[in-house]
């Protein structure tokens, strides 16, 4: 069952911010301990709250959704973070239980993904 709520942009601003202002207890802004808990934080609000009714799915969402680095390496890193991190089993369990989408295994393809772009940079 998909899990919608009215969506307020100034909610979803204060909340941005206030997810940022958070994160800075993992390392300084733009650091890939940073960027892993801004995600966290965000994925752990809709596995809570579920997405605002902006988004038409959870795949929607993702399309908008990654805080992450551009450069692949520091990508995979903070995708390791995700991984490692204690808070993902229950955000993946609820988001599977209410969208029907594995984001472990999601994190895991990307993960191998980038590794095999960044080694493949490393050869050239």
């Amino acid at each position: 069952m998909s899990r919608f709520y009215k969506h307020n942009i100034d909610d979803s601003r204060n909340r941005h911010v206030e997810i940022h202002k958070v994160a800075l207890k993992s390392g300084p802004v733009y650091s890939n301990a940073w960027y892993a808990e801004c995600s966290i934080l965000q994925l752990e609000h809709v596995a809570i709250n579920g997405l605002p009714d902006c988004y038409e799915s959870f795949i929607d969402f993702l399309c908008y959704y990654p805080s992450l680095s551009w450069k692949p390496e520091e990508r995979n890193r903070q995708i390791r973070l995700i991984l490692d991190d204690s808070r993902l089993p229950s955000i993946v369990e609820r988001i599977k239980a209410d969208w029907d989408f594995d984001l472990q295994a999601e994190f895991e393809a990307k993960a191998t993904e980038l590794m095999a772009l960044c080694c493949h940079a490393i050869t050239k």
